[in-house]
């Protein structure tokens, strides 16, 4: 069963999924965990390039970003 906290992270996402991916050149987005040990759900944003990355946290209405450069994706 979907957690409150899972219900407003994709809220969020939805609502602000087109401005994230054009200010931050983003490839994607998606939602996951902080990391391995912080189980905080964020809103993923996949990045090109390591030079997209922006410094200093991101949040966007309460809710962490968190940066992943993937390089390019191909779709098979």
């Amino acid at each position: 069963m979907p957690s409150a906290e899972m219900d407003h992270v994709r809220v969020v996402l939805d609502r602000h999924r087109e401005a994230i991916k054009a200010r931050y050149r983003a490839l994607g987005t998606g939602i996951g965990r902080r990391s391995s040990r912080d189980p905080t759900l964020v809103v993923v944003v996949y990045l090109q390039s390591e030079k997209d990355r922006p410094s200093g946290p991101q949040f966007i209405e309460d809710v962490p970003l968190k940066f992943e450069v993937t390089g390019t994706i191909h779709l098979l």
